[in-house]
């Protein structure tokens, strides 16, 4: 279980494959297991490497609070600590925003960026929602959140025609986090930290290339969100392809040939 020291915090990491390095960095309450049908399709061409941020997983877990630019300076010493020089970076929902505010501290670092479901900035009311999953996964326990997850991530024509293997994803995704608890605490600060993000204004200075990939069906951070980011980086190229918020889960072949197809671009 490889570890290095980040700031004030020991960050976990897996790292498969070889050649450039690709970085995935996931969202909101999620560690490098939801990366588990990307790493092994990118691997055969890259050196993937996959993230636990501050708070989950079997990264060290802190009393907040945590804001998104806290967890871009960890991914910057993540960088240092493990040699990188310069990556193809991804990120997934509140990865995405990491991924952002990465791109203008340091895009020194970087090849290429991808935007996957996120947003340049949070819209009033959708601090309920994330707070609501901070209460169910506290009172409710592990079973409730991943019901609700389910929900809220996948799209309801998938969810009907790939029922059971839904469920059995569900029941791996319960043994996860009851063999590596999301804790309520941090579960909270990251929850603060995204209400708290907004760099609408300030992304229009992103100049490495950079793709906003998104799934039409996603009811979380809808189409809308990418096709602002897309109109606010100049040079930016947006993808819209099938699935809902964990597109990469529901759609991973469409999902891994469209970061494949964009990293040999860059």
């Amino acid at each position: 279980m490889p570890k290095v020291k980040v700031s004030d915090i020991e960050m976990h990491y897996e790292c498969i494959g070889e050649g450039d390095p690709v970085v995935l960095v996931t969202g909101y309450g999620m560690d490098h297991m939801a990366w588990a049908m990307q790493a092994p399709m990118l691997a055969p061409s890259y050196q993937v490497y996959m993230v636990d941020n501050r708070g989950v997983g079997k990264t060290d877990k802190p009393k907040g609070p945590y804001t998104i630019k806290m967890m871009a300076d960890d991914l910057a010493g993540f960088f240092k600590a493990v040699g990188i020089k310069k990556a193809h970076l991804v990120g997934h929902s509140m990865g995405g925003m990491i991924s952002q505010q990465f791109a203008l501290d340091h895009p020194e670092l970087l090849r290429s960026v991808t935007l996957a479901s996120t947003s340049c900035r949070i819209p009033k009311g959708a601090d309920l929602l994330l707070m609501l999953w901070t209460d169910i996964i506290e009172k409710l326990g592990v079973e409730s959140f991943v019901n609700n997850i389910i929900g809220w991530c996948f799209t309801f024509d998938f969810i009907e025609s790939q029922y059971d293997s839904l469920m059995m994803f569900r029941e791996m995704t319960i043994d996860h986090l009851t063999e590596t608890p999301l804790l309520p605490e941090p579960f909270r600060a990251q929850c603060a930290a995204i209400t708290s993000f907004n760099v609408a204004d300030k992304i229009k200075n992103i100049k490495v290339p950079t793709m906003v990939l998104v799934g039409k069906g996603d009811i979380l951070t809808p189409v809308a969100f990418s096709e602002e980011i897309a109109k606010r980086i100049s040079g930016s190229f947006l993808n819209v392809i099938e699935g809902g918020h964990a597109f990469n889960s529901e759609v991973p072949s469409a999902f891994n040939q469209a970061l494949l197809d964009f990293f040999e671009k860059h």
